[in-house]
């Protein structure tokens, strides 16, 4: 009981009273991994509305600027790395609600 009182950042006092009273018991454990999912989520969506804007303002006729198609196949793995880092924490989140 202390092990998972501790987990929660609660006292064993109030986490039996919590527990005993049906409340709601979060783990600090989760709440970080939320966090970090949250800040995954945030920073792939930003480089995908950086990306989608650079793209519309560039002529596609033309050549992309100074960016190759090597900048450009760089992004997108930068981008694919993020959502298999998101992919990984929210397996992580899963697992942490399952015990």
């Amino acid at each position: 009981m202390q092990t998972r009182a501790r987990a929660t950042g609660l006292s064993l006092s109030t986490y039996l009273r919590n527990l005993g009273c049906s409340y709601p018991i979060k783990s600090r454990a989760d709440q970080y991994l939320l966090s970090l999912l949250v800040s995954a989520k945030n920073e792939l969506g930003r480089q995908g509305g950086l990306l989608k804007l650079y793209l519309s303002k560039t002529d596609r006729k033309e050549n992309l600027g100074s960016k190759t198609p090597e900048d450009i196949d760089y992004i997108l793995e930068s981008i694919e790395q993020k959502q298999n880092h998101l992919i990984s924490i929210a397996e992580q989140v899963l697992r942490e609600m399952k015990k």
